[in-house]
């Protein structure tokens, strides 16, 4: 899909099969970060239920970085911090459209992964 070479079309396969992963724990997983994240998308207009994560990672011991994709197939950068508080007090401290930029991201292949599963969901 994304070039001549099997390792390109396996950098995609994983890119789908982990944004199925992260999505999952943003819809139904109980612990603190995804609870506290799923509050803040919510207050940000993105439906938790209907949103894709295309990536997130830990880049501090409390930092998250992130990717998610919303129901309008709008992308946004997040980051989530927690310093010196319990995670269900922590906030995102960055929150970026970068829809029309993403193609010139290091996540490019992690949101076309997303987008596809979005669409996806919308056939169900």
């Amino acid at each position: 899909m994304w070039g001549d070479s099997d390792a390109d079309d396996d950098d995609y396969a994983d890119a789908v099969i982990h944004a199925r992963n992260l999505t999952q724990m943003l819809r139904s997983d109980p612990r603190p970060y995804w609870t506290r994240v799923r509050e803040l998308f919510r207050s940000r207009g993105v439906s938790p239920e209907e949103a894709v994560i295309a990536d997130t990672f830990p880049d501090d011991v409390d930092f998250v970085f992130g990717v998610v994709i919303s129901q309008n197939r709008r992308v946004f950068q997040f980051d989530f911090e927690h310093y010196e508080k319990d995670v269900e007090d922590g906030n995102f401290t960055a929150w970026r459209d970068v829809t029309d930029s993403y193609l010139d991201k290091t996540y490019a292949l992690e949101v076309q992964a997303g987008l596809e599963m979005l669409a996806e969901q919308a056939d169900i």
